[in-house]
């Protein structure tokens, strides 16, 4: 199944949150979605506990730490989805 819309979801050391976000995506119901989580150089155990407790969602784990921007286009092009969706997942550590 082709999904409609493509959920991005950019993170950087967000372990403690992304539960919260993607069982949030996951409980949406109606149109047919993919969830692409780009994580930007993450050192908090982030990409393994997404591999390990949500192995349908699309991981793009990036080995240099880039700009929102450039992680937004990384899964954009990884997106199949008619429409795109960009969530920021931020925790208190991100606000300057």
């Amino acid at each position: 199944m082709i999904p409609t819309t493509s959920i991005i979801i950019v993170t950087h050391k967000q372990k403690a949150f992304i539960d919260t976000c993607l069982q949030s995506v996951l409980n949406q119901k109606g149109i047919p979605f993919e969830i692409i989580v780009v994580d930007n150089a993450s050192e908090d155990g982030c990409v393994k506990y997404i591999k390990k407790r949500f192995p349908d969602v699309i991981l793009l784990p990036q080995k240099v730490r880039r700009g929102f921007s450039a992680n937004v286009n990384t899964g954009i092009m990884a997106s199949r989805g008619k429409y795109i969706l960009i969530l920021n997942l931020r925790g208190t550590d991100d606000i300057v």
